[in-house]
């Protein structure tokens, strides 16, 4: 990877290819399977009533009319999550169980392309990273993310669980980067860019209850960064936070939310909560960090360094940018930890690890920065440092994945 963030070398740009590549390689066979996933669990529940609607009239006016009601009921009943309940109504199994493959299609499409957005974003716009630099940490990032997800059948293949959970990550992931495209935006642009936003706000406000605390979380750091500088827009970013805190105290607020705890039968006490999940965070913090993850670190190192040494920021507070980012992760298991599921099933889980890989690979390069800054001499890899770091990364990498396994998997 030798050259500059403009330039890149012949071996950097074989390598994003490589990367690229792999990525591709690995989500082809996703798809290719998705033809034997079928309807299952809450797909039933959620939308039995779209399906009777649409068999009787065929009518897209009285699918839509019984998708309100249907919401309106799961509110008064169940949960307030309206973003999931709407999407749940209308899985693609109301049509045809033979469409249902299409929910693959859907929920890993949108994922790669929102996180890839995030991620193209992040590096190019505060980064100033070149195309192929992207290409190989997006790809390397993805990768991760779907090869390591902890229930991959609940993300990708389970209609309800993933829309619920993977989607909205997604659409969380999305609304990140615009947030970030905002702040340097001008003229037409800014405004365009207000108005999605906006629309996300009000949708993720009704998403899941984790990431909705999480992008609540995010989004006052956001606005008392835009305040501290004094950022032009940043009564803009206030009120961005205003909408989203809003509409999710309107989730939170369903008298559903109380049925649901009634029958489930066990609840704690808010601190009790907060404590729990600062546990059990860091103990998924732990477990996540495998060979795989470790390996991709590695071989990250010789470019965020890079880009962290010509980068305008100036990587003051490591240790504080350690603690709030352990914060922000914990603070995703709150929210079902006080409803009393524990840390959430696998599609919950899922968007913990989706947030853990995106912020661990952005506090290696916070902390590579800090420590380039720290030093009185710039320091360059080697050709043959780097040669050995990629080397190293290959072999951890390999025997990550040859030994890496989900929770759910069974014996041999």
């Amino acid at each position: 990877m030798q050259g500059g963030i403009n330039e890149p070398s012949r071996g950097t740009k074989g390598f994003a290819w490589l990367c690229a590549l792999m990525l591709l390689i690995s989500v082809a066979p996703l798809y290719a399977i998705s033809v034997y996933s079928h309807p299952h669990y809450d797909d039933y529940g959620f939308s039995i009533n779209i399906r009777h609607a649409w068999l009787d009239s065929g009518n897209l006016s009285a699918l839509l009319k019984t998708v309100a009601e249907s919401t309106r009921s799961v509110r008064e009943t169940w949960q307030g999550t309206y973003l999931g309940t709407i999407l749940s109504n209308i899985q693609p199994g109301v049509f045809s169980e033979n469409l249902y493959f299409l929910t693959t299609f859907i929920l890993l499409t949108a994922f790669l392309l929102c996180f890839g957005f995030f991620f193209y974003t992040v590096f190019k716009v505060m980064f100033k990273a070149g195309g192929h630099e992207i290409a190989i940490v997006t790809s390397l990032a993805l990768f991760l993310m779907v090869q390591l997800i902890p229930q991959i059948n609940e993300g990708f293949y389970w209609f309800n669980g993933g829309i619920g959970n993977t989607f909205v990550y997604s659409l969380i992931a999305l609304s990140l980067a615009l947030m970030v495209r905002f702040w340097r935006a001008k003229g037409a642009k800014a405004w365009w860019l207000a108005a999605a936003l906006l629309i996300l706000m009000v949708a993720l406000g009704g998403g899941s209850y984790g990431g909705g605390l999480f992008l609540i979380c995010i989004s006052v750091l956001l606005s008392v960064c835009a305040f501290y500088k004094k950022h032009r827009f940043r009564f803009v970013y206030l009120g961005f936070l205003a909408v989203l805190i809003a509409c999710f105290v309107y989730s939170m607020s369903a008298p559903g939310n109380d049925a649901r705890a009634a029958i489930m039968g066990t609840r704690i006490s808010a601190p009790v909560a907060v404590l729990k999940s600062l546990y059990y965070g860091v103990t998924l913090l732990g477990s996540y960090i495998t060979l795989p993850v470790v390996a991709v670190m590695l071989l990250l190192a010789p470019l965020f360094w890079r880009l962290a040494e010509k980068s305008e920021f100036e990587f003051k507070h490591p240790l504080l940018v350690l603690l709030l980012g352990i914060g922000l992760f914990c603070v995703q298991l709150v929210p079902p930890m006080f409803s009393g599921v524990f840390i959430g099933g696998g599609r919950i889980q899922n968007t913990y690890y989706f947030s853990f890989i995106a912020m661990v690979l952005l506090y290696e390069l916070y902390l590579l920065g800090a420590i380039a800054r720290k030093r009185s001499a710039p320091f360059v890899f080697s050709p043959e440092m780097k040669r050995g770091i990629a080397i190293l990364s290959a072999v951890l990498f390999a025997f990550g994945l040859l030994g890496f396994s989900r929770p759910a998997d069974g014996s041999f």
